[in-house]
């Protein structure tokens, strides 16, 4: 016979697996005390990293650092020498006497990456109240000066994204375009984006 009778017992509540909190792994290089790989908990900042490697050294330049940023997994957070040169030391990422945090770094990680984003249309329906004309007010009507152009308006080129667009800015500031051939002495433009790019740039009245 079956017995459907049961003796109560102490109940106990079913266990929970506490998932691991993922880690980050990012190289911190550059004008710091212990250059090298470092894991952080998701949602570390950049203030954090440079704390990780013993913090900055006093000739490193961290004006377009954006010690806010949120680390980002696999990244390389480099910060910058200011007024001489690096030093090759070992693991030590050897960088140019003042050389633009925007060139060596992911945007998220610099001021001027993050201020040269462009906004993120949210909304698909069209709203009367916003004129059309508006996206197109970074576009030219003409060909772009490249010795008076902007980041943003360099930036509506094919082919040239942010870094780029410095570097050209970087270039003219120490010798001025004198024909739209120089483009081809600027970092990250060969021959092919210098046929790409001359339809659409100038230089002064040409």
């Amino acid at each position: 016979p079956v017995s459907n009778s049961y003796t109560p017992g102490e109940v106990t509540a079913p266990q929970t697996i506490d998932e691991p909190t993922k880690r980050l792994r990012v190289s911190v290089a550059g004008a710091v005390t212990s250059p090298g790989v470092y894991e952080f908990d998701t949602g570390d900042r950049v203030s954090d990293a440079v704390r990780a490697a013993g913090g900055v050294l006093e000739y490193a330049d961290v004006s377009d650092i954006n010690q806010a940023a949120t680390l980002v997994d696999s990244s390389t957070l480099a910060i910058p020498h200011s007024g001489r040169a690096a030093i090759e030391d070992g693991n030590r990422m050897v960088l140019r006497a003042g050389e633009s945090a925007a060139l060596i770094n992911p945007k998220e990680y610099t001021i001027s990456g993050w201020a040269g984003r462009k906004p993120v249309q949210t909304s698909t329906a069209t709203s009367p109240s916003v004129p059309d004309a508006a996206p197109d007010a970074t576009k030219s009507d003409g060909p772009i000066d490249l010795n008076s152009a902007t980041v943003e308006e360099l930036e509506t080129l094919p082919g040239v994204g942010p870094k780029t667009a410095i570097a050209i800015i970087q270039y003219r500031e120490k010798q001025p375009f004198q024909t739209i051939e120089d483009l081809d002495n600027v970092p990250g433009i060969g021959e092919k984006k210098l046929e790409d790019l001359r339809p659409h740039v100038r230089v002064g009245g040409q």
